[in-house]
């Protein structure tokens, strides 16, 4: 849907920079896919890179539609630092010309096929073997399988067609796992577009659970502060009920799209979103109740394979960034979005399962660099981002992932110490 672009004399301007060309975006603002706040975060800023990763060329022709003028704000749109954006930008080219962004059908057929065989064997111990807890251990993992292909079907890797893409997120988030496409996206896109960036990054903003900076330590109040000196104890068994907070973040933010969602694009999703949430709850109650022969075995079932899943996905996503410095609005200005995703992302070492295990993800830097780069590729092209990264003095960071773990808990508890000194 093609919407006709005018200026509103009541709108305020929304410029943002893309290839030495200033946009005035604030008539597209309240129907971009991606939400409201990652356009702002981008408010008299230079977008290039960020845009060019993240969006098709349907969306640059949309821009090019869009008024341009000359930044009026007397913060001008900063150009990122040229010489790494240009090497990343050869890059990019580079691997255009060789197909890499161009996803194998026969991988994602693999990938789909045996990541929901995964669950079907799950349902079938249950049926035919009554092997309750061992069903539910391989549904978790499911679940964590089920949550990397939902997220490379959101990041438009595998369809050229947006339309496919955005119908297999659907299947593959809110039917099979209860959680919202577009609430996702909305939340992970911002993510993407200021990794680790304090009052813009929404992945860091965990209080009064965790804190991940001085900041947050600053702005918790005296009970929040008494609880978060412990954080690097409880962290662990606490990640385990993330998909208990995904799912009910999930519901809020679908019936919020009926009610007081002013993104247009939003209020269209509402019924799909709310319907394939449904469906999830609906198929897991009836599954639960027509083959668990008890109601503690069903209730046992649930958490085990729900907190295993919300575990195997959790531990994955805190090690990507959390255990890096977050950093403030200024320096995310200094380092160009290419160099800032590089100093504020972490990779996991290599290796056979690590790769399968962490869904493509601990290549964490090179999917920051290129989200829409399908996850058979990101191994191939981290030698050549590792080699950019040595050229430039840039930090690439690779631990093996019980090194990254303890990393984790050690900044957790650089944190907590700020918290126990008494205010």
């Amino acid at each position: 849907i093609f919407f006709r672009l005018r200026m509103s004399p009541k709108r305020e301007a929304l410029p943002i920079t893309i290839d030495g060309t200033t946009y005035d975006v604030s008539a597209w603002v309240n129907h971009h896919p991606g939400g409201a706040d990652i356009i702002e975060n981008y408010r008299n800023r230079d977008a290039t890179d960020v845009f060019m990763v993240m969006h098709s060329h349907d969306a640059l022709n949309k821009l090019k539609r869009m008024p341009v003028m000359e930044p009026t704000s007397p913060r001008s749109p900063k150009t990122p630092n040229d010489e790494v954006a240009e090497d990343f930008r050869k890059l990019r080219k580079d691997m255009i010309a060789k197909g890499m962004f161009n996803a194998s059908p026969l991988f994602y057929v693999y990938k789909s096929a045996t990541t929901v065989a995964l669950g079907a064997v799950a349902m079938l111990m249950v049926t035919h073997l009554q092997w309750y807890y061992i069903s539910a251990i391989l549904l978790g993992l499911c679940y964590q399988q089920l949550g990397w292909l939902a997220h490379d079907y959101c990041h438009h890797q595998v369809f050229s067609n947006r339309a496919y893409n955005n119908f297999a997120g659907l299947l593959f988030g809110n039917v099979m796992q209860g959680y919202s496409e577009t609430w996702w996206k909305d939340r992970h896109n911002g993510h993407h577009a200021a990794t680790n960036v304090q009052g813009h990054d929404p992945d860091i903003d965990n209080l009064p659970v965790l804190a991940w900076s001085p900041e947050d330590v600053k702005n918790a109040g005296p009970g929040t502060r008494n609880i978060i000196k412990y954080q690097q104890y409880y962290f662990l068994p606490t990640i385990a009920i993330l998909r208990f907070i995904w799912c009910f973040q999930s519901i809020l933010g679908v019936m919020s799209y009926k009610t007081d969602s002013k993104n247009l694009y939003y209020k269209r999703q509402y019924r799909r979103e709310a319907a394939g949430l449904a469906l999830h709850w609906i198929l897991k109650s009836v599954f639960l109740f027509c083959y668990m022969p008890s109601f503690l075995t069903g209730l046992a079932f649930f958490l085990i394979s729900e907190c295993l899943g919300g575990f195997g996905i959790a531990i994955v996503v805190f090690l990507n960034h959390y255990p890096l410095d977050k950093v403030e609005e200024s320096v995310w200005d200094g380092h160009g979005f290419c160099a800032g995703q590089i100093l504020t992302t972490m990779n996991i070492q290599r290796g056979l399962i690590t790769d399968w295990f962490f869904g493509g993800l601990n290549y964490q830097i090179e999917h920051h660099l290129w989200p829409n780069l399908p996850r058979h590729h990101l191994k191939a092209v981290s030698f050549e981002v590792e080699k950019l990264c040595q050229k430039h003095n840039l930090p690439y960071r690779a631990p093996p992932m019980h090194t990254g773990v303890a990393q984790l808990l050690g900044y957790l508890g650089k944190i907590a110490q700020l918290a126990a000194v008494p205010v």
